[in-house]
C-alpha cells in the first residue's frame, strides 16, 4: 500500500482527481456560503425563487418510488383528481438526486446538498474538458473547471433555487466528445458516449436542448464550414468516417435516448401541459449587452465599490436570468488561447453565438428596449432569436438569458486554453501553483454573484408535522391566485402529507380555476352577503375542504378577518400563518342549504375593479373575462345582468366550459342567458370579438364628457370593451329534452317554448350541439305551420347565429333565441317547426333518420293559455 501511494499512479490519482474534487468542493461552498453551515435550516435561493417548488417534487419522487407509484403521477396535488406532469418527467436529473439524497435526510438538506453537487460536478466535467484540451495539464484545467462552476449566469439561477437548470455537468462532455469528433477524428465508441452525455443533458431540465446542446452544434458546425472544412470534410476519409456524419450520428443517439422522455409531450396531455405554461418573458428575461461587463452589484466588487452604477440597471431586477459577466480573468485567458491556438477559435465562435442569442428578441440597453426613432414613426432593433424563436419547440422558450449557460462552459474552455499558454512558461511548479491560486481566487472573487448567496429559513412549526396524524381529506392554500402561497403551501405539503387543492409540476396549477376561485373566494363571499355563512361552509367542505391555510404574509387583514368570521378561531395561528378548520357539513352533496343555488366568481384577468357609474357597480370587460359558477346540484335558469358597450357596437360570444354557447349583438341593454348547469364548477367565458380599446381616464366617467373636470387622466390606460352589472339568478323550469339529429353532427338536445299570454307571440330557445364546424353558413328556421301540411301561416323567421356555422369550434353548444310575433285573429292548431337552411340556394340540412330536413317541436292552440304537450 505504501509503495503504491508512492507511485507514479498514485500521484496522478491525487493531482487529477483528489486535488480538483477538493477545490471544486470548496468553490462551491465559497460561491454558495453560508449554504454548507445551514444545511438543515434553511433552503438555498431566495424565497420568491422556485426552491421550495423543487423541494416538494424532490421529496414527493422519493415517496413516489418507496410506494411503487409513478413519481410524475401527481396524485396529492389538483385534489381529488390528480394530475400526470409530462414535463416533470423530461428532467429527472433534476428530482431524482434530491429523492435519492431524501432516503436518509430532510428534503430541504437533500435539496441543499443535490446543489452543492451539482456545482461539484459542473466544475469536474468542465475540468476534464480542460484536461483533454490542455494535454493533460491538471493546473490549467483547474482554471477552465473554476470558471464553469461560478459564471455568473450559473451562480444567477442558483440565487433562485433552478436546481435543474444549474445541472449542468453533462454538457461538458458532451462537448469534448463533439470537439473530439470533429478535430480529433475519434471513432464510434465516442460517437456513442457523445449521445449519452447529450442526452443526460437533455434530461437535466427540458430547455437545455434548446440552450446549450443546439447552440454547441449550431455554432460548432458554422465554425467548421465556414473557417476549417476540411475538418467537417475530410477528401481521403471514407463516408463512414465523416466526421459530420459521426457528429450527426451522435446527436441522433441522443434524440433517440431522449425519445421517450419527450415523446409524451406530444400527446393532447403534454401540449395541454405546455400550453398552460406558456408566458410571456423573452424580452424581460433576455440579457442586456451590458451584462457581459456588469459584475454583480450584489457581491464582493460591490462593497470595494468596483461596480459601475450601470450594473444596477442592468441586473437589479433580472439578476437570475440576466447574469452574464465574463470577467477579466477569463477574457485574458480567453484572448489568449484564441491568438495562440487556432484550433481554439470555434470555442469563440460558440461564445460569441451564444451571446447574440442571448440577448433576445429585442436590443435591450440598461435593461429597456431601445427604440429608435424615424419621423412619426418608431420601431426596436430586432436581433437573431427574433426569428429563431419561430421556429416549432423554440417558440416555447421565454428565457434567452440562458444561452449564456453555454456561453459559460465556452469560456472555460478558452480559459483552460489560455492557462496553460502561460502556465507552459513558467518553469518551476511553485510558481504555477501560485499563479493558479491567484487566478482562481480572483475568478471566484470577481464572479461572486451573491455576498452572502440568498437563502431562505426552511424550519416550520411541529403543528404542520402533527397535522399529518390527523384526517384531512384536503387542504386550501390562500390566496388562492398567488404563485408564491401555492408553492409555499407545496412544501408544507412535505410536513402534513395531505392533499392539495391546486398545486403545479412547473410554474402554472392545472387545476379548474373555477375550483380555486371560488373555493378561495368564500371567506369575502360570506363577508360581503353573497353568500350565506353555511353556504360559504358548504361550498368549502362538499369540494372536500377540511383546512384552509392562510399565509398571512400574502393576505390584507381584511381577508383573514373574513376567514375568522367565517371559519372562527384558528386551530393554529403565529406571524406566517393561520390554520382553519372546515366543519364536515352534515348536508349530504344532494342537499345543500336551503334557497342554495348557485355561487359566482370572476376571473382574476379580464375585468377591472369594480366601479359605480350611474349609481351603478359594474366592472370593465377588457377583450376576454370569465365568471366562475359553482351549482350545488343540477339546476336551469336565466343568468340575468345588464352590458353596455364601450362607443360603439361590440359583439360578444359566450362559452360554457369552453364549449360556445351563445352571442350577443353588443348593443346596450339587458343579457338573459339560459343556462343548465350540472352540479359542480363551471367557467363561463365572455369574448369581446373586437377586442378592446384603451380608455385613458378615470372609469368613473366613461360616460361623462372627458374634458370635464371630475374625468381625470389615467396612466395607464386600462383596455375595455363593455361593462357589466353583477348579474342575478332567476330559476326556470327545466327545457323539454329531445335528441334529433341532423346531418354534419348537429343535434336538437332541448328547447323551451313559452306562448304569451295574449297570444302575441311565439318565444322559443333551441339549444343545439354540433360536433364540428358544419360545412356551409347555415341559417335557422322557425315557421309557425299549418300542422297537416307543414306550410307557414305566419310570417316565416329565419335568423344567423352571431358566429357562423362554418366557424364553429368543436364542440359548440349554441343556444338559438327566437321570438315570433303573431298576427291578431290567429286561432286554432299550429305546428312549430324549425331547421337550418343555407341561404345561397335554399338546400335545408337534412334529419339523419330520413324523416326530412323539417323539424317539429309541438302543436301550440292559440285558442289556450298554453301550449299543448
Amino acid at each position: 500500500m505504501l509503495l503504491w501511494l508512492q507511485s507514479e499512479r498514485a500521484r496522478r490519482a491525487l493531482v487529477w482527481v483528489v486535488l480538483p474534487l477538493v477545490v471544486f468542493m470548496l468553490a462551491a461552498i465559497f460561491v454558495s456560503w453560508p449554504l454548507a453551515r445551514d444545511l438543515d435550516t434553511r433552503a438555498a435561493g431566495a424565497g420568491y425563487g422556485d426552491s421550495y417548488e423543487v423541494i416538494r417534487h424532490g421529496w414527493w419522487t422519493r415517496e413516489a418510488l418507496l410506494d411503487g407509484q409513478n413519481p410524475v403521477k401527481q396524485d396529492l396535488l389538483v385534489y381529488p383528481d390528480g394530475f400526470t406532469s409530462w414535463v416533470q418527467w423530461t428532467h429527472p436529473l433534476q428530482y431524482l438526486p434530491p429523492a435519492l439524497l431524501g432516503l436518509v435526510v430532510s428534503p430541504v438538506t437533500a435539496f441543499n446538498l443535490a446543489l452543492l453537487l451539482v456545482l461539484v460536478l459542473n466544475g469536474l466535467s468542465a475540468y476534464w474538458l480542460g484536461m483533454h484540451l490542455t494535454d493533460r495539464q491538471p493546473a490549467a484545467a483547474l482554471i477552465g473547471g473554476l470558471v464553469f462552476l461560478a459564471f455568473p449566469a450559473v451562480q444567477g439561477h442558483l440565487g433562485v433555487g433552478h436546481l435543474g437548470i444549474v445541472t449542468l455537468w453533462p454538457a461538458p462532455l458532451f462537448a469534448l466528445c463533439l470537439w473530439r469528433v470533429l478535430l480529433e477524428d475519434a471513432g464510434w465508441r465516442t460517437v456513442v458516449w457523445g449521445g449519452v452525455w447529450f442526452a443526460l443533458t437533455g434530461l437535466a431540465y427540458v430547455s437545455q436542448f434548446m440552450v446549450v446542446l443546439f447552440p454547441l452544434l449550431l455554432f460548432f458546425g458554422l465554425y467548421l464550414l465556414l473557417r476549417d472544412r476540411v475538418h467537417l470534410f475530410p477528401p481521403d476519409a471514407p463516408i463512414h468516417a465523416q466526421p459530420w456524419l459521426r457528429a450527426g450520428t451522435m446527436a441522433l443517439i441522443g434524440s433517440l435516448l431522449l425519445l421517450p422522455f419527450y415523446l409524451p409531450l406530444l400527446s393532447d396531455e403534454g401540449q395541454d401541459e405546455l400550453d398552460a405554461v406558456t408566458e410571456t418573458g423573452r424580452v424581460d428575461f433576455s440579457a442586456d449587452p451590458l451584462a457581459f461587463i456588469s459584475p454583480s452589484p450584489f457581491g464582493h466588487l460591490d462593497d470595494l465599490g468596483l461596480v459601475p452604477e450601470y450594473a444596477r440597471d442592468v441586473l437589479g431586477t433580472n439578476s437570475a436570468e440576466g447574469s452574464a459577466y465574463l470577467g477579466l480573468v477569463a477574457v485574458v485567458l480567453a484572448g489568449i488561447a484564441v491568438r495562440t491556438r487556432r484550433e481554439s477559435r470555434g470555442w469563440l465562435w460558440v461564445a460569441l453565438g451564444a451571446m447574440v442569442l442571448s440577448l433576445g428578441p429585442l436590443l435591450k440597453w440598461r435593461d429597456d428596449p431601445v427604440v429608435f426613432r424615424v419621423e412619426d414613426y418608431e420601431s426596436y432593433v430586432t436581433l437573431p432569436w427574433a426569428l429563431v424563436q419561430q421556429v416549432p419547440v423554440f417558440e416555447s422558450t421565454r428565457t434567452p438569458g440562458r444561452f449564456n449557460l453555454t456561453t459559460g462552459l465556452a469560456l472555460s474552455a478558452l480559459a483552460s486554453t489560455g492557462a496553460s499558454v502561460i502556465l507552459a512558461r513558467l518553469q518551476r511548479r511553485t510558481f504555477q501553483a501560485g499563479l493558479v491560486l491567484v487566478l482562481g481566487a480572483l475568478i471566484l472573487f470577481e464572479y461572486q454573484v451573491w455576498a452572502p448567496m440568498a437563502s431562505d429559513a426552511a424550519r416550520r412549526p411541529d403543528y404542520f408535522r402533527d397535522l399529518a396524524d390527523e384526517e384531512v381529506r384536503a387542504v386550501l392554500t390562500v390566496p388562492v391566485e398567488n404563485l408564491l402561497a401555492a408553492k409555499f403551501g407545496m412544501y408544507l405539503q412535505t410536513l402534513h402529507h395531505h392533499p392539495l387543492i391546486g398545486g403545479h409540476a412547473l410554474r402554472r396549477t392545472p387545476q379548474d380555476p373555477a375550483v380555486l376561485a371560488i373555493l378561495g373566494g368564500t371567506a369575502d363571499a360570506a363577508s360581503n352577503g353573497t353568500l350565506t355563512g353555511p353556504e360559504a361552509v358548504y361550498v368549502l367542505s362538499a369540494a372536500g375542504v377540511d383546512r384552509v391555510i392562510a399565509h398571512k404574509t400574502l393576505l390584507p387583514e381584511s381577508e383573514i378577518a373574513a376567514w375568522r368570521a367565517l371559519l372562527g378561531e384558528p386551530a393554529f395561528e403565529d406571524e406566517l400563518y393561520a390554520v382553519f378548520v372546515v366543519p364536515r357539513s352534515d348536508a349530504s352533496p344532494d342537499d345543500p342549504p336551503p334557497d342554495f343555488t348557485l355561487a359566482r366568481a370572476d376571473s382574476a384577468t379580464g375585468w377591472s375593479e369594480t366601479v359605480t357609474v350611474d349609481g351603478q357597480a359594474v366592472r370593465f370587460l377588457a377583450d376576454e373575462g370569465a365568471w366562475y359558477l359553482y351549482a350545488p346540484t343540477a339546476v336551469y335558469g336565466e343568468l340575468v345582468f345588464e352590458v353596455a358597450p364601450y362607443r360603439v357596437q361590440r359583439p360578444l360570444l359566450v362559452w360554457l366550459d369552453d364549449h360556445l354557447v351563445s352571442g350577443w349583438a353588443g348593443t346596450r341593454g339587458e343579457f338573459r342567458l339560459s343556462l343548465r348547469l350540472e352540479p359542480g364548477f363551471h367557467t363561463l367565458r365572455f369574448e369581446a370579438v373586437d377586442g378592446c380599446d384603451d380608455y385613458p381616464f378615470a372609469l368613473t366617467c366613461w360616460n361623462a364628457d372627458p374634458l370635464s373636470a371630475d374625468c381625470t387622466p389615467q396612466d395607464p390606460p386600462v383596455c375595455i370593451s363593455s361593462a357589466f352589472t353583477a348579474p342575478r339568478w332567476e330559476p326556470a323550469d327545466p327545457p323539454q329534452e329531445r335528441d334529433i339529429a341532423l346531418e354534419h353532427g348537429l343535434r336538437l338536445v332541448a328547447y323551451d317554448l313559452v306562448l304569451a299570454p295574449d297570444n302575441s307571440a311565439v318565444h322559443l330557445r333551441l339549444f343545439w350541439e354540433a360536433d364540428s364546424p358544419l360545412p356551409d353558413s347555415y341559417a335557422l328556421f322557425v315557421h309557425i305551420a299549418d300542422p297537416e301540411t307543414d306550410v307557414p301561416q305566419v310570417e316565416p323567421v329565419s335568423q344567423y347565429p352571431l358566429m357562423l356555422t362554418n366557424a364553429w369550434p368543436d364542440g359548440t353548444r349554441w343556444q338559438s333565441e327566437v321570438t315570433i310575433p303573431l298576427p291578431e285573429g290567429l286561432s286554432g292548431l299550429y305546428s312549430v317547426n324549425v331547421g337550418w337552411f343555407r341561404a345561397s340556394d335554399g338546400a335545408r340540412i337534412p334529419l339523419v333518420d330520413g324523416s326530412g330536413d323539417i323539424l317539429r317541436l309541438e302543436t301550440i292552440s292559440l285558442d289556450a293559455a298554453r301550449p299543448l304537450r
